[in-house]
């Protein structure tokens, strides 16, 4: 087992870990266990997310909605997907959380922010009843209590 530092701030443990002598990129083979959040400036490839389905109800997001599909069968009612401030909810920078309605007649989804959290982007869903016509919208945590619809 190799140890490498990056910054004297992270310390990733793997089965093999060398350096490119050419761009001085750690290179690692094998698993990596992390604990704490990770930031990065690039790309972070991640699994798919988990479904979480919700019907045709209100509801409102938890910390267990985070990297998840949260999705949404709505009848003809319009329901209200609620985002909490994060003094209630504390999600970490960079959440997403990817918002689906799969089916309905003429029920409505709205993204719906506690008073004190900002949601800038699309906050309606609607699903037309075309075949393949899901909506989807992704919320992603760009500040305390700011998020984007995308």
């Amino acid at each position: 087992v190799t140890t490498l530092e990056a910054s004297g701030a992270v310390t990733l443990t793997a089965a093999v870990a060398s350096t490119s002598s050419t761009t001085g990129t750690a290179i690692i083979t094998g698993g990596v266990g992390v604990s704490g959040d990770i930031y990065t400036g690039g790309h972070v490839h991640d699994t798919l997310p988990t479904t979480s389905a919700k019907g045709d109800a209100a509801y409102i997001l938890t910390l267990t909605d985070a990297w998840t599909e949260v999705t949404f069968a709505l009848a003809t009612t319009a329901r209200a997907l609620t985002v909490p401030l994060n003094s209630s909810v504390a999600f970490v920078l960079g959440t997403k959380i990817f918002v689906t309605v799969t089916a309905g007649s003429t029920g409505v989804l709205t993204i719906t922010p506690i008073s004190g959290v900002t949601i800038r982007g699309n906050l309606s869903l609607a699903f037309t009843g075309t075949l393949g016509a899901v909506k989807a919208v992704t919320l992603y945590k760009i500040g305390t209590d700011t998020w984007l619809a995308l």
